[in-house]
């Protein structure tokens, strides 16, 4: 080794930086921590993030193992001991008992690790939320605020369409019950030796700038339904051509001479220890979901019940009058505002700074069992009103109360993300006029409406297909298309499915905005006599927005009439639509006759 070039290839200030990072990552299991990866002129498939950690890590004393697919003589695992060797003189082993440090990528070594052993996994991609969210900010809002059910979606959508979940490789797992972790491109088969092992897992990821740990005796857990349990790769009634293991990740492998698909371990090294032996022995060794020596208890695959999903009507009582929701003085303003605004509104603008002013001082109370109409032309607030009780708009100032939340004691606009969640997913539901806004277009129709039981805290798979299904048959959609995703059905059904989506966890208060609109007359009256329907059945509150008088008068109980982000008039539908007030209602009550 040249003595004037520096130990193991990176500089001093590097390898401080890495190592920080580790112990961070250490001291945080399953939590991605930054760091500021090198570029490093090395092949594709070396694996830059593992290399970065081998080489801050590596000390003269180390003994350096590389497998590469699990195996020791592959042409990146050859090359990279090679260029770790030049740059540092270490001594290199194929010998994973022998090994101080090892670096891999897709598989960990059959033999159980040991406490005096760090494993370095070379990871592509460490993001396991990348495949239901590609906007960085957004997956790191998802990790702080424990937001995992997209991944759970993902492992239902799977049953749905293959009748088991078929992730094979990078199966997500769930660390000291904090974080969802990807644990590198590794097989599940792999993933219960993460939990409880004696060594040290790292994870680094050079192109994402990213390194994550497991430490010893860490409680990993991979994601598994209570009626679904967690199942690793089986090899049964296959083995080893070579040694005759059983219980092993075995390669299929084309033989030229015969002919025929064979087996071989994928871990050679493994392979050549069993081979030998001078008797046969144990052959299972790491094979357990708690290895030898672990100081944890093999991990449960099944989460624990979180209760069932009520499959009927909520069963709450029309007679009570206390209202599902109370909204008080909801001003949402685009805009600063100036000291005499409101003073100066054309329309809902203010003439001297422009400044819009969508929801204008608006309060009104939604009683049990009743469907509350708002009506309006366009730009007259309505879907303003709507979406920000469903969290997609923030207002200015104001407050709404719900019954079933703290007991209508707390505004639901001063709420943690969390807290929001809930109540979206437990005491609200939304339908939107554009289906594109309220459904998963590329998921089937079942785990759209699984997707509110999953955020809810369900983790029955088979309760969630049941709660699926009744509902799809209440909106009259046939349960044999189950599987279909929205995206290949009609717009009313596509409606049908977003209602079937919102009264998934039986919520106190349905939101439609504008559910008719765009669809063919036939196909609305289907959709407005299953809104009846339900309302029937389920005696739930609706709050129904609409610019079509004949919708309000077919399905409101009450009636709101909004003008340029205000309350006009307010009353029995009947009453407003047979003697109306005021002259824009006047106006509208004229055009329908």
């Amino acid at each position: 080794m040249n003595a004037n070039y520096n130990f193991a290839f990176l500089d001093e200030g590097s390898k401080r930086e890495i190592r920080r990072a580790v112990l961070k990552a250490v001291a945080i299991p399953g939590y991605q921590v930054p760091f500021g990866s090198r570029e490093i002129p090395i092949v594709r498939g070396w694996g830059t993030g593992g290399i970065q950690l081998t080489l801050s890590l590596i000390g003269p004393d180390d003994v350096l193992k590389v497998i590469d697919q699990g195996s020791d003589e592959s042409v990146n695992a050859v090359n990279i001991k090679k260029f770790v060797g030049l740059c540092t003189d270490v001594r290199t082993t194929a010998d994973t008992r022998e090994a101080t440090l090892i670096q891999t990528r897709h598989r960990i070594p059959e033999i159980p690790l040991s406490n005096r052993q760090i494993l370095v996994l070379q990871v592509p991609i460490p993001e396991p939320l990348r495949i239901v969210e590609a906007r960085e900010e957004v997956t790191k809002q998802m990790h702080a605020e424990c937001d995992y059910a997209p991944i759970w979606l993902q492992l239902y959508e799977s049953l749905v369409k293959y009748k088991k979940v078929t992730v094979a490789s990078e199966y997500p797992c769930m660390v000291e019950g904090r974080y969802i972790m990807n644990p590198s491109p590794i097989p599940k088969f792999d993933n219960p030796k993460l939990h409880g092992a004696e060594c040290l897992y790292l994870f680094g990821a050079g192109r994402e700038k990213k390194i994550y740990a497991i430490p010893p005796y860490t409680r990993v857990v991979s994601l598994a339904f209570d009626d679904v349990p967690f199942e690793r790769e089986s090899f049964a009634g296959r083995r080893c051509r070579l040694c005759g293991s059983e219980n092993t990740f075995l390669d299929e492998i084309f033989d030229a001479q015969t002919g025929e698909k064979v087996y071989q371990c994928s871990d050679t090294s493994y392979c050549r220890e069993v081979r030998s032996r001078p008797k046969p022995q144990d052959q299972n060794l790491g094979r357990c979901p708690n290895p030898a020596g672990s100081k944890l208890p093999a991990p449960s695959y099944k989460k624990g019940s979180r209760g069932r999903v009520p499959l009927r009507g909520s069963g709450r009582s029309p007679e009570v009058r206390e209202p599902v929701l109370s909204v008080k003085n909801l001003i949402v303003r685009y805009g600063e505002g100036c000291p005499a605004c409101q003073e100066n509104l054309e329309k809902n603008r203010c003439a001297v700074c422009k400044t819009v002013w969508a929801a204008n001082d608006i309060s009104l109370d939604v009683y049990p069992g009743e469907v509350l109409g708002i009506v309006g032309e366009s730009g007259s607030g309505k879907t303003t009103l709507m979406r920000s009780l469903y969290f997609d708009f923030v207002p200015t100032s104001g407050s709404a109360v719900l019954r079933d939340y703290k007991d209508g004691q707390k505004n639901i606009w001063d709420t943690s993300a969390a807290e929001r969640r809930m109540i979206k997913n437990k005491i609200m539901g939304m339908v939107y006029q554009n289906p594109v806004l309220g459904l998963r277009m590329d998921y089937s129709a079942a785990s759209n409406i699984a997707e509110k039981i999953i955020a809810a805290g369900s983790r029955n798979a088979g309760q969630m297909t049941e709660r699926a299904a009744e509902l799809l048959e209440a909106v009259e959609i046939m349960t044999s298309r189950m599987s279909e995703a929205p995206k290949n059905f009609s717009g009313g059904m596509q409606q049908r499915v977003q209602i079937s989506k919102a009264l998934a966890n039986n919520p106190a208060l349905l939101l439609l905005d504008e559910v008719t609109t765009g669809l063919d007359l036939s196909v609305q009256a289907k959709v407005l006599d299953l809104i009846r329907k339900i309302k029937s059945m389920y005696g739930i509150s609706i709050l129904l927005v609409s610019h079509d008088l004949a919708v309000i008068r077919m399905l409101a109980d009450r009636t709101v009439v909004m003008l340029d982000g205000k309350i006009v008039e307010s009353g029995l539908t009947d009453q407003i639509l047979e003697d109306p007030q005021h002259a824009y209602t006047q106006q509208l009550v004229h055009s329908l006759i």
